[in-house]
């Protein structure tokens, strides 16, 4: 297993939600070259340097063959790892609202890249994952977990909501017929929709799978410190998709 620490690191996208946060842990560091790689017009541009790492990072809604040609241009350039356009998709979920699923936020996927272990070769190293899912997770917690956790950061209680119940299947049509009309945000609620579902084999992966969190040395993190965070994007006018 190679200790050979990986410092020059290449992000497509960087200007990007998830590219950003990529960026601002690798360069928390001070040992990491990082180059941003972003579309024309972009906060940053570059060509597709030589170099150790390449994070990709591109929007749902980039053409198909984008990633396929970054893949083609890195490995000619030399690129050794890439990490693919890929982060929670084995992610699931909550069912009707009861059962458990696995949380991932992208600031700790970020924080695997940045890590000490995964990059330098300490323990574990980058060459232990090559061609494999690297597991980690934030919380594993249903929708009532996640009010629960509301209500004690806000000092509510589930009498100051209005709660109401819908299945998945409902979710995942109306996203569908959302998406088709034009609003984006039902891309999302079909998605979600079909991560959900009760059936999914990959429910709450922590616990079915097992995660990397421990080999990596990831602390454990606060469910309301997160809601608290949540909270605070929100009522500063942060919205996922944009006005």
């Amino acid at each position: 297993m190679s200790s050979t620490p990986l410092t020059r690191i290449a992000i497509v996208g960087a200007s990007g939600r998830i590219g950003s946060a990529f960026a601002r842990h690798l360069l928390q560091t001070g040992t990491h070259t990082v180059t941003a790689l972003t579309r024309p017009g972009g906060a940053s541009n570059a060509s597709l340097p030589a170099g150790q790492f390449l994070v990709i990072t591109l929007s749902f809604t980039a053409p198909r063959d984008v990633h396929a040609r970054i893949c083609s241009a890195a490995g000619k350039a030399g690129v050794k790892y890439i990490m693919p356009n890929a982060y929670g998709g084995v992610v699931d979920v909550e069912g009707e609202g009861e059962n458990g699923y696995t949380q991932l936020k992208k600031a700790r996927v970020a924080e695997v890249v940045a890590n000490r272990r995964f990059l330098k070769g300490e323990c574990v190293s980058v060459e232990g994952f090559v061609g494999k899912e690297v597991k980690i997770s934030s919380f594993s917690v249903s929708q009532r977990d996640m009010l629960n956790s509301l209500n004690r950061v806000l000092g509510t209680t589930d009498g100051d909501w209005e709660i109401s119940y819908e299945s998945t299947e409902k979710r995942i049509r109306d996203g569908a017929a959302e998406l088709k009309a034009g609003d984006i945000r039902g891309f999302a609620k079909e998605q979600y929709g079909h991560l959900f579902k009760p059936a999914n084999k990959y429910s709450d992966f922590a616990v079915t799978l097992g995660t990397d969190n421990e080999v990596l040395g990831l602390a454990e993190e606060n469910l309301d410190e997160t809601t608290k965070r949540a909270v605070g994007m929100v009522e500063s006018g942060w919205a996922p998709f944009g006005p």
